[in-house]
């Protein structure tokens, strides 16, 4: 399948990690290192095939390297790239206004508010425990989430937003995610 999530960056001098989300549309990105919302774009051009994902020329620089990481949308493989709206109060992606649903227990999640500005990019998993969250755009240690009002968990085939916080649940407001996990054993 076509990648649902691409982050690229050139690393052979400074520059921000761009962010193609498959429910953003190809005329929109983020930056991975920054907590602003979803920004207009044209680098994306026709968008990703299952062959070929754009090299915009801010991608193709005579003499500069690049890093790509491309994640496919393939629940049935452990990895769903999808969008929940927030309710401002504790809510399980089984519920949100989008069919979110899981096929698969969560390991590791992804979730970014594309609305608000001043938003994190938060990051929980189950190796260092499901409620423990780092973000990429700030260096600061993580925090266990259940610790404060508001937060991201994970449980069998969903994963539940706590509260009302710009990161995760603030009502009205879009959030993309990117969730990767394990087969369910039967």
């Amino acid at each position: 399948s076509a990648p649902a999530l691409m982050i690229w960056k050139k690393v052979n001098t400074t520059s921000d990690w761009s962010v193609y989300h498959k429910d953003l549309g190809l005329g929109h990105g983020l930056y991975l290192n920054t907590a602003s919302n979803k920004n207009d774009t044209s680098l994306w051009g026709t968008g990703p095939t299952t062959t070929n994902f754009p090299a915009h020329t801010a991608f193709n620089l005579v003499g500069e390297e690049y890093v790509a990481y491309l994640f496919a949308d393939n629940p049935s493989n452990q990895i769903e790239c999808g969008t929940y709206t927030g309710t401002g109060t504790d809510q399980t992606t089984n519920s949100a206004s989008t069919s979110t649903s899981l096929d698969f227990d969560p390991e590791w999640l992804l979730v970014k508010n594309i609305d608000s500005n001043d938003s994190d990019w938060c990051i929980v998993d189950t190796t260092r425990g499901s409620l423990n969250q780092l973000v990429t755009n700030d260096n600061r240690a993580e925090s266990n989430t259940i610790s404060t009002p508001h937060g991201l968990a994970l449980f069998g085939g969903h994963f539940q937003a706590y509260g009302s916080s710009v990161d995760h649940n603030k009502s009205g407001d879009n959030y993309i995610y990117m969730a990767i996990g394990s087969p369910r054993e039967t």
